[in-house]
């Protein structure tokens, strides 16, 4: 039997195929897009929207910094970091290279494959929550309990 380049190739490539077969445009469709981008879009757009809410919810002076610095939201109410997860495999969100010393305030932006929610604590709580680890490893159920900026 010969074995066709296309046939090998494919099944390296199956192997590592990164997109998310549990994320689709019918359970919701902000969710499914941002599950197709790079770490580094998603986190842009994410800080993009947290702006958006602050300045609704009335916090003065808001400011997008982005980029390489140590926070990525400027305001008058405090340095606030953003941090994206989707939803692993074993059905935790995990947030990575969170450094509680340069912010004031940390959003949490949990993508699930029918919802996205942002909740928002203080450096204080995020310090606990990492356990001197930069990352926080978090339940659904104890991530719904966190403060509410918003859900859709």
């Amino acid at each position: 039997m010969t074995t066709t380049l296309e046939t090998l190739f494919n099944e390296h490539i199956k192997t590592t195929d990164r997109r998310r077969n549990d994320f689709s445009p019918e359970k919701n469709l902000q969710a499914y897009k941002l599950s197709t981008m790079d770490r580094k879009t998603r986190g842009t757009i994410c800080e993009k929207v947290v702006c958006d809410i602050l300045q609704d919810n009335g916090w003065q002076d808001v400011e997008h910094i982005g980029g390489t610095y140590h926070y990525d939201i400027s305001t008058s109410e405090g340095s606030v970091e953003c941090k994206s997860a989707m939803i692993t495999s074993n059905g935790n969100y995990l947030f990575q290279a969170v450094k509680t010393e340069f912010f004031a305030h940390l959003a949490l932006i949990a993508i699930h494959p029918e919802s996205i929610t942002i909740k928002m604590i203080d450096s204080k709580t995020a310090d606990r929550m990492t356990n001197n680890q930069n990352a926080i490893s978090i339940t659904p159920k104890c991530f719904d309990s966190l403060p509410d900026i918003h859900t859709i």
